[in-house]
């Protein structure tokens, strides 16, 4: 009897230990505050000639939503939308709202993957633009860029709850902007032969809620 009573309580624990948060099919979704610190670099070319550099740092407040379906027990596949603020200091003139947006295809390997915790890698690829607004007395300058960022994340979920949860996510990014357009109160400026780039790169810091099913 003893021996039997062994047996079943080794098949509980052997499957308890086999139990996975994440399991092939599983679909899953995250809402995140997002806080991320970057260095920027912004230089201007006319006609190939460099007209001068700018150094200096911003701070991203947003929106994060990820969407993930898990295409078997150690990967899933996905995208998420950024949306938020993108706040800086600009020189001898004020910010008048400056806006960031970012649609990054997501794809997470689980390094650990058990009952309620899950410990992801994730690579991330994807589109954003970036609209910076300057006023300067009665002069509103607006700025609009594009890129293609990449940015490498880490991050968990854990679920106190079988479908529901919480996840944090540190990662990187970095962006090369390239600006698409510039008006000066409503009225768009020739860039063709004008090349502004504008890189940023930093940290993000990520917190919010996890469901699954």
């Amino acid at each position: 009897m003893r021996k039997y009573l062994t047996v079943i309580a080794l098949l509980f624990i052997s499957t308890g230990m086999m139990a996975q948060s994440h399991e092939k099919g599983t679909i899953s979704f995250q809402a995140n505050y997002d806080l991320g610190v970057h260095r920027t670099v912004y230089i201007r070319k006319f006609n190939g000639i460099q007209l001068g550099e700018d150094k200096s740092a911003a701070v991203t407040s947003i929106l994060s939503v990820h969407a993930q379906y898990n295409l078997g027990r150690i990967f899933s596949a996905g995208f998420n939308y950024n949306g938020g603020a993108y706040l800086e200091d600009p020189d001898n003139a004020e910010a008048a709202g400056n806006s960031y947006r970012a649609f990054l295809f997501d794809l997470r390997l689980y390094v650990a993957n058990k009952d309620r915790f899950n410990w992801f890698l994730s690579p991330r690829i994807g589109f954003s633009g970036l609209e910076i607004n300057r006023r300067s007395g009665l002069v509103l300058e607006t700025s609009k860029f594009r890129s293609n960022p990449f940015g490498l994340y880490t991050g968990f979920n854990w679920y106190p709850i079988a479908m529901f949860g919480i996840n944090m996510q540190l990662g990187y990014m970095g962006h090369n902007f390239k600006m698409r357009s510039f008006a000066v109160n409503g009225n768009e400026i020739n860039l063709n032969n004008f090349d502004n780039r504008l890189a940023v790169s930093g940290i993000h810091l990520q917190l919010g809620l996890s469901f699954k099913f």
